[in-house]
């Protein structure tokens, strides 16, 4: 199957995953945070930056992967349109 193409805000959403990722294993390392955060806080923020990255990751594959389908479809549709003209709808 051919891989779907990428387009410009598909670069940006991954650029923002990565961001995300990169922020949550800095606060969840204390990196970022100042010594006076409780743990619990860290691992609040450090989870839903996490959480954040790795569902911008997923939503960004499943819309190249139907943008991808809808193209193929409307290929083939194209396709079965140019053989056969009068069966179309």
């Amino acid at each position: 199957m051919k891989r779907p193409s990428a387009s410009p805000l598909d670069f940006v959403a991954y650029a923002i995953a990565a961001i995300s990722l990169v922020a949550a294993v800095a606060v969840l390392g204390g990196f970022v945070t100042p010594p006076s955060t409780p743990p619990s806080m860290r691992y609040t923020f450090g989870s839903v930056l996490l959480l954040l990255g790795v569902y911008r990751i997923v939503i960004t594959q499943t819309r190249r992967t139907q943008r991808a389908m809808a193209e193929r479809f409307e290929a083939e549709r194209a396709e079965r349109e140019r053989q056969h003209p009068s069966e179309t709808l």
